[in-house]
């Protein structure tokens, strides 16, 4: 399986992430950037802006995206308790259609009227077909040495998700075997 993680960090909270997943899955993690906020000395007003006004802004997808992949996971943080636009606008990019994809957000925040997993729906609801996976790490996944063992669980369900299924394509089972599998997972 031929896969990317892209991820937009700030902090570096989404990048530590990214790169771990990387690690875990064999593959790289590039970053996308925008630049409206990157290197900016109005990036904290725009991206204050973008939060509330909902605005999607430019980014740039790095020059080793080819988008030749099985699966692209797609990351950012979270601001104002919504995705932030930065992803947002990845979402939306025609070279991600028809791609199988993934989602993790970060999110340093937390509160019982705006959750972090109501940004993770959204971001969701945002792609063009269903995530395979999704994935929220918050402020206390990343404070500990425990973000790995989290990071590989959601790496294994990339895998699993993205898994060929092997029984449908092996002309050497019978349909009773097949059928005596799926009984017996059941």
């Amino acid at each position: 399986m031929r896969s990317i993680v892209l991820y937009y960090s700030q902090s570096g909270n989404t990048k530590r992430v990214a790169e771990l997943l990387a690690t875990s899955m064999g593959t790289m993690a590039l970053r996308y950037t925008c630049p409206a906020f990157d290197g900016s000395p109005f990036g904290g007003l725009r991206q204050a802006w973008s939060i509330f006004s909902y605005a999607t802004p430019k980014i740039i997808l790095p020059k080793e995206f080819d988008g030749h992949y099985d699966l692209v996971v797609m990351a950012g943080p979270v601001w104002g308790a919504r995705p932030a636009s930065p992803l947002r606008a990845i979402l939306k990019q025609k070279p991600l259609l028809g791609l199988k994809q993934a989602i993790f957000l970060t999110c340093e925040g937390s509160s019982a009227r705006f959750p972090g997993e109501k940004a993770l729906s959204e971001a969701c609801a945002l792609c063009a077909q269903p995530p395979v996976a999704a994935e929220l790490f918050k402020a206390i996944d990343l404070a500990n040495d425990k973000v790995g063992i989290k990071v590989d669980a959601f790496a294994e369900s990339l895998r699993r998700a993205t898994a060929p299924d092997t029984t449908a394509a092996d002309p050497t089972r019978s349909t009773d075997q097949t059928s005596q599998a799926s009984d017996a997972a059941a």
